[in-house]
């Protein structure tokens, strides 16, 4: 394996997704008591963290292919490429 990674969401998305279970706790707690509001919150957590989750990507890159999520490509299939860092023209 010659390079891995593993990108997720942004940081940003997590604190949406805590700003909006604790907006289901005040809503539906108070429209339905506490204990209705706790067991939302927690599952309005739960669905976005496995939403999350299953939204990151692996790219993978080995001596015989570039694999990037289920989908992969040989090297023999690549012509040419080049590194381009922040300031280079595309």
């Amino acid at each position: 394996m010659l390079f891995r990674e593993r990108l997720t969401v942004p940081i940003i998305w997590w604190v949406l997704a805590a700003l909006f279970s604790l907006s289901v706790l005040l809503a539906v707690g108070a429209y339905l008591g506490p204990a209705w509001g706790i067991g939302a919150s927690l599952a309005t957590t739960l669905i976005a963290a496995a939403i999350f989750m299953s939204a990151s990507i692996v790219i993978s890159v080995d001596a015989r292919e570039i694999r990037i999520g289920r989908a992969s490509i040989e090297h023999t299939y690549i012509a040419a490429c080049r590194a381009l860092d922040g300031e280079a023209d595309t």
